[in-house]
């Protein structure tokens, strides 16, 4: 991790509210920032006064989302790369009370970037797996034991030469267990919005294009009339762009586009 992304993180805990206190409990971080560059987990220890915990909730928030052991209580970072910039509080309910969280979501473009395109959580986090042959798991290329540490490829004395701790590749041994394996990798999901009229049906809608693919929103059905068109992108894996386009293919029409709105994920609110 760069000196430049510690000190943006240890300023942004100092910013932060570090100290929470609910019903007579508190938590404490060292650092309650998250980086979407660093990627990493944020760790609150919360003083249960003897009662035992119960949930966490906020933000739509999963129990997959985060683990407790003892009065530890870590946010994954594949949740938080899920949140806008901003500050987020979280409640902690225990049998003798609540405990307040409150996160600090840094802003780094989040919305514009692949998350964990490097690797550096050392798996597939930010990445879903899919196959190519009727969902069979067992021809499956990309796996989470594929996620190699960064130092040399096993048996020979050939460094890998990626950036960061970790890259993604098959090794120089055991190439018996990979033969014949195909998948597809893909990122993160976006979505595209925007408001058009036209004066005559299937003549304008939206694109996405990221590189290797592109998706089209259904067409405008013409009548002169505004209509809120959306339409939904997973990156590949090897996306090289989230390309937004206003497409008025030929044809006699007239055709207008307005708030227009480009998100990462599949919710996305009307201009």
């Amino acid at each position: 991790m760069s000196r430049r992304i510690l000190k943006t993180l240890f300023l942004a805990a100092l910013i932060g509210s570090l100290w929470a206190c609910a019903a007579g409990l508190t938590a404490v971080s060292s650092l309650n920032a998250f980086s979407f560059t660093a990627g990493n987990d944020v760790s609150f220890t919360v003083d249960f006064q003897g009662g035992e915990f119960a949930w966490l909730e906020g933000h739509d928030i999963a129990t997959g989302d985060y683990v407790i052991e003892a009065d530890v209580i870590t946010l994954k970072a594949s949740y938080l790369s899920t949140l806008a910039p901003g500050t987020y509080a979280f409640t902690a309910a225990s049998t003798a009370g609540n405990a307040t969280l409150s996160v600090v979501v840094l802003d780094e473009q989040n919305q514009n970037r692949i998350y964990n395109g490097g690797f550096e959580t050392g798996d597939l986090s930010g990445w879903t797996a899919q196959t190519t042959f009727k969902g069979e798991r067992d021809l499956l290329a990309f796996v989470p034991e594929a996620v190699l540490e960064n130092t040399a490829i096993p048996g020979l004395l050939i460094p890998f030469g990626g950036a960061g701790d970790y890259v993604y590749g098959f090794t120089g041994t055991g190439t018996d267990a990979w033969t014949e394996k195909t998948g597809i990798l893909t990122s993160r999901v976006f979505t595209l919005g925007a408001w058009v009229r036209a004066t005559v049906a299937s003549r304008a809608r939206l694109t996405i294009n990221d590189g290797p693919a592109a998706v089209s929103s259904s067409y405008h059905t013409g009548g002169s009339t505004w209509e809120w068109l959306t339409v939904t992108i997973t990156a590949a894996a090897a996306a090289t762009r989230i390309l937004a386009q206003l497409d008025v293919l030929t044809g006699d029409t007239t055709a207008q586009f307005d708030g227009v709105v480009l998100v990462e994920g599949t919710t996305i609110t009307e201009t």
